[in-house]
């Protein structure tokens, strides 16, 4: 059988009971469906993928109705060990070593295939990218944190404002500079100026004074709110919101 992984075929043998997923997110969102401590015991292995049995040793061959296989692409694990998803196992000089014959997904990966499933209508926020990692291992606050910086930083650079002009001057200053235009005309300027209002009395403020304990939910809601203001940036001060809005998260 032939399957994807970023974008290359690859070759997988037709006698496994199942196929690797196409790319690092899909791989964790299978395996997060199974309980947590869920043990993926190794059965097969070529230079290209692996195949697992789930929760019990099996034969790949075996046909019983409640059993499940897995297959993993090799360099799926590479991605995993980088991001703390896998336990039990070891890559040495490109080899994966299971010293238990199984290896398990940790919190991080959970939490990984959580903010997967979350983003999915996300993805073409780019400020997702820049706080991925702190995302993944926990650090909500600090995601949440870093998003908002980064939108103050642009703000800044859009606005040619001074280093020590932050929080709600900042805004007044994006809006001082705000052109009226058909498309951006007085009353779509005063709401967009409300939201920005609003997201830094309550959203910036808060986390660039305090250390706050909130979770996964609320801060994917939260940075989803801080991309949506990125983008309206760029239309509030007159610029195309285009197909190249990634040279804008600079």
């Amino acid at each position: 059988m032939k399957r994807y992984y970023r974008d290359n075929i690859y070759e997988i043998p037709n006698d496994w009971p199942s196929g690797p997923k196409s790319s690092f997110e899909d791989t964790i969102e299978e395996l997060a469906d199974f309980p947590k401590e869920t043990k993926f015991y190794k059965i097969e292995s070529n230079n290209v993928a692996t195949l697992f049995s789930v929760d019990q040793v099996l034969p790949k061959m075996h046909s019983a109705y409640n059993s499940f296989f897995v297959a993993i692409f090799n360099k799926c694990f590479s991605e995993g060990v980088q991001l703390n998803t896998f336990t039990d196992c070891v890559i040495d000089k490109n080899v994966i070593h299971f010293p238990l014959g199984y290896f398990r997904i940790t919190d991080n990966g959970h939490r990984l295939s959580t903010l997967s499933r979350l983003t999915l209508e996300m993805t073409i926020h780019p400020i997702i990218d820049e706080v991925y990692e702190l995302i993944v291992f926990g650090k909500y606050d600090t995601a949440i944190r870093e998003a908002s910086v980064r939108l103050e930083n642009r703000i800044r650079v859009l606005c040619s404002a001074s280093d020590k002009l932050f929080g709600i001057n900042l805004i007044k200053e994006l809006f001082k500079n705000a052109p009226v235009t058909e498309e951006t005309h007085e009353i779509h300027l005063k709401y967009q100026e409300k939201e920005f209002r609003k997201f830094f009395s309550y959203v910036r403020n808060k986390f660039a004074h305090n250390v706050v304990n909130t979770d996964m939910a609320t801060t994917i809601c939260l940075i989803a709110k801080c991309s949506t203001l990125y983008l309206n940036l760029h239309a509030v001060l007159g610029y195309p919101r285009d197909k190249e809005l990634y040279k804008y998260y600079k």
